[in-house]
């Protein structure tokens, strides 16, 4: 059977970004499973959110039906540096829980940190989250990265950062790349690009 696995942050008993969530899982099941089974609502499903004070990342395993729900505490693992990796084929359109392809990339970063990885010969993604770009002025994030995050699409929205297709031929013209995803703050990770190699 397929799985797919929601990452959520909640912070100060408060579910961040709780309707991009519900979005994403209700789009997955619908697109895999038919549009007539009912809609998700973590907010409802969640019911013990308010008791998490501190950053807590709430671990939801789902197929059709929800298979598991975890929680632990978080703290961002230190990024550095990055490996850039190519790869034409990875698909992680949807977030599945499989994550064995990115597993064998990340362990191809030799002393890196994390990886950088181009398809097709574009920037896409980390093995850990999404990215964006800053040319000194503004920051743009791929237009095409491997998944469309929450966090991504909550930034896109209010203007922090400008979707464009981020060639790989372009990289080192940014002055800075910062990494973020459900759980990681905007400007929480940022490297110098002379930090990817």
């Amino acid at each position: 059977m397929c799985l797919f696995v929601e990452t959520i942050h909640i912070e100060n008993g408060t579910i961040l970004r709780a309707p991009l969530h519900n979005l994403r899982i209700n789009t997955t099941r619908n697109f895999f499973f038919g549009k007539d089974i009912p809609d998700y609502n973590i907010e409802q499903i969640i019911k013990e959110a308010s008791k998490y004070k501190e950053r807590t990342r709430c671990r939801l395993v789902y197929g059709k039906e929800i298979e598991e729900i975890s929680f632990s505490s978080y703290k961002p693992r230190p990024v550095g540096s990055l490996h850039i990796i190519k790869n034409d084929t990875l698909d992680y359109s949807f977030k599945y829980a499989d994550r064995s392809m990115i597993n064998l990339l990340y362990k191809q970063r030799d002393k890196e940190d994390d990886i950088l990885i181009i398809k097709q010969g574009r920037i896409t993604d980390t093995s850990i989250g999404n990215i964006a770009l800053y040319d000194g002025h503004q920051w743009f994030t791929p237009k095409y990265p491997l998944l469309k995050g929450t966090h991504r699409a909550d930034l896109i929205t209010q203007g922090v950062i400008i979707e464009k297709d981020l060639l790989f031929d372009n990289l080192y013209n940014y002055q800075k790349i910062c990494i973020f995803n459900a759980m990681l703050e905007f400007g929480e990770i940022q490297l110098s690009i002379s930090s990817i190699k």
